[in-house]
């Protein structure tokens, strides 16, 4: 049996393999579950900072199964298959636009499943690209017409798409949303990560706390992009990484066309598709998207107003220190025990303050990234639906077209094996070429439809796959991180407060 067939026989394997982890592995280990129904069953934090939940746990014995079986295939595969095989039956074809990053999806379906499998091996097994990206020092910028944040957008690298190893340049909250803008269309099964929301009427948009939270945002999305594994290699991404200002904003007119204007017009227009023949895995996809993100959704709010209870309870908390100073002052006889009482109250004060500001970078601000990801996840979703329901609209034009087609042929002796010289018969025969011509016609359009959607389909899962494993590491993160911050600044004020206690007395009994 040749590699080729082998790998042919595994396809079943590998389509299993990536529905079952892409939709099954949140709930067999994470505790948001698509398999819960209670909606008020959100995140409860035990003391340890472990969450509970009530989760609906399959057995993951289908899924070992599976990708033994994988594995095996493809290390007998492996074995026999060299170079010239696999550039004459894997080889996909690929276009440039500008650079070596941009991989068509057009192939065989071989060379689709090969990908995907590499691209899975790729995100469970190997190194993060040497792409480190900082976003930081932001700056107001005033000019005539407007005023603006400028942040730095700092990069070190040793790939070779890039010809230094260091850059720095300024961008405004703008062009990253230009940026994301361009990757979205262009990568259209990607779950682009997403930006921090705009500001509104009630934000001050240079206030200070305001401008900060921005920055760790677009920090974690250049972060995200920098780790993804084909939009890191982007042109669209190098660009703006590298081009100084006026160079980056002559090359954002040149890709903002009529061609993008209009795509993005199509892309707000509707939020869903009614299909015929949706998957049941895309439906179980966009059912989860909508629950995760009511999930993370009700943990962030509660974790805003958390922030906003502490806060008052801070600014309460700071009269205190500054009470027993002036009290000390009127008390000389107190005054020394009253002195330690406002060191221990301005400890206990700054040390609540440092966990709650932590609180909105480290968990407020994670969970509301991750409410957005939600609505990413369903955008990338719908625009795999608009490419079905493109296929379907052409299915029924082509049985309406076949069927008159059928009708035609019967209505013309000519096309039954003899020629007619009637005029009818021959203007009947016009009608029935281009009839067929445009059956002809429905046919390709069908067969390039069908194969873009089963690539997108075979990206989004892929890509699924990868969301799924750095949002459970990024909620191991934010739980354990909101459990370990709590621990750190009561155990701090316990000592601080043992402190206290044995310095009274031996004021007491001194």
């Amino acid at each position: 049996m040749s590699s080729v067939t082998r790998i042919l026989q595994s396809r079943n394997i590998v389509h299993g393999l990536v529905s079952l982890k892409g939709i099954s592995s949140a709930i067999m280990s994470d505790p948001l579950s698509l398999g819960s129904d209670d909606e008020t069953d959100v995140l409860a934090v035990g003391e340890a900072g472990a969450v509970q939940g009530r989760v609906s746990s399959p057995t993951s014995d289908e899924f070992d199964d599976l990708e033994k079986e994988l594995q095996a295939e493809m290390n007998s595969s492996s074995t026999d298959l060299d170079e010239n095989e696999v550039s004459e039956e894997f080889k996909q074809a690929t276009e440039e636009d500008g650079d070596k990053a941009n991989v068509s999806r057009q192939g065989s379906n071989i060379s689709d499943y090969a990908e995907i499998l590499a691209k899975i091996e790729e995100e469970m097994g190997s190194e993060p690209k040497d792409l480190d990206i900082v976003v930081d020092n932001p700056e107001k910028v005033v000019k005539a017409m407007e005023s603006y944040i400028a942040f730095s957008v700092r990069t070190k690298t040793t790939c070779s798409d890039f010809e230094n190893p260091e850059y720095s340049v300024k961008r405004r909250y703008n062009d990253f949303l230009w940026l994301r803008q361009q990757l979205e269309e262009k990568n259209p099964a990607l779950i682009i990560p997403p930006l921090p929301e705009k500001h509104n009427l009630t934000i001050d948009r240079f206030d200070k706390e305001f401008i900060k939270f921005r920055q760790v945002s677009l920090h974690r999305f250049m972060g995200r992009l920098a780790n993804h594994p084909i939009v890191s290699a982007d042109r669209i991404l190098r660009s703006f990484l590298t081009l100084e200002t006026e160079e980056f904003q002559a090359f954002k007119k040149k890709g903002s066309g009529l061609l993008s204007r209009v795509t993005r017009s199509l892309s707000a227009m509707g939020g869903s598709y009614m299909l015929k023949n949706r998957g049941e895995e895309y439906t179980s996809l966009l059912e989860y998207a909508q629950k995760f993100g009511d999930k993370i959704g009700a943990f962030e709010r509660i974790s805003t107003r958390l922030v906003a209870e502490q806060n008052d309870y801070l600014s309460a908390l700071s009269g205190y220190a500054p009470a027993f100073e002036s009290w000390a002052g009127v008390e000389t006889d107190l005054a020394a025990n009253l002195q330690i009482m406002s060191k221990l109250m301005k400890s206990m004060h700054d040390d609540s303050k440092e966990m709650v500001d932590e609180m909105t970078l480290k968990t407020i601000l994670p969970a509301k990234e991750y409410v957005l990801f939600a609505e990413s996840m369903k955008a990338a979703l719908v625009r795999r639906d608009a490419l079905q329901h493109e296929l379907e609209l052409i299915n029924e034009e082509l049985v309406k077209s076949s069927e008159d087609k059928q009708q035609m042929e019967n209505a013309v002796p000519g096309a039954g094996g003899f020629l007619s010289r009637s005029s009818t018969e021959e203007s009947l025969k016009g009608k029935l070429e281009k009839l067929s011509g445009r059956v002809d016609e429905l046919e390709a359009a069908r067969n390039s439809c069908k194969t873009r959607l089963e690539e997108r389909n075979l990206e989004l899962k892929t890509d699924l796959e990868r969301w799924h494993i750095n949002k459970k590491a990024d909620m191991k993160e934010l739980i354990g991180g909101m459990a370990d911050r709590n621990i750190e600044v009561y155990d701090k004020q316990i000592a601080a407060l043992e402190g206290t206690l044995a310095d009274l007395k031996k004021t007491i009994t001194g």
